[in-house]
């Protein structure tokens, strides 16, 4: 669980750094967007894997459109919250 929290983590990161206007290569947004998708057919559905496809969502529509700085934000930072509360939980 540990490399799914840093996996969640980095995902966030991308998608933080679709904030700064970073533009990304769209091969490293599917990339991750389809890891979250995956994790998310693995793992069934709960509120985890809920956040898990909404940031999937928001990463493959980053490719197509400009998506507003705050949509990011919060998706991030609820991405991120979730990948460090799974590396501490696997920690304990």
């Amino acid at each position: 669980m540990i490399f799914l929290g840093i996996l969640d983590i980095i995902s966030a990161g991308l998608l933080g750094l679709k904030i700064l206007g970073i533009s990304l290569p769209v091969f490293l947004l599917i990339i991750f967007s389809s890891y979250l998708i995956i994790k998310n057919l693995i793992f069934g559905l709960n509120l985890a894997s809920i956040v898990d496809l909404l940031a999937a969502g928001v990463m493959v529509l980053s490719i197509f459109f400009i998506l507003p700085k705050d949509f990011y934000l919060i998706i991030s930072a609820i991405l991120a919250l979730k990948g460090f509360q799974s590396i501490f939980i696997s920690l304990i």
